[in-house]
């Protein structure tokens, strides 16, 4: 799959998408959907946090398979 990643740093410079996205710890993951809703967000990434990120994102997926369907 392709998606955009963005990795941006320690949190000490600016980062308008941080800022945006009310980032205040690190690492943190947000799944965005194509329209820039928040599907999921978490920081860290233990294995329970691992396997509902990965659902959601089969989930969406499965979701959008169909209605390419249609």
């Amino acid at each position: 799959p392709r998606y955009r990643l963005l990795l941006a740093g320690d949190g000490t410079r600016d980062c308008p998408v941080v800022k945006s996205l009310q980032v205040n710890q690190f690492p943190t993951l947000i799944l965005l959907d194509e329209k820039g809703k928040i599907l999921w967000q978490g920081t860290g990434l233990d294995a329970k946090e691992a396997n509902d990120l990965a659902w959601r994102i089969f989930r969406k997926l499965d979701e959008k398979q169909k209605l390419a369907q249609r």
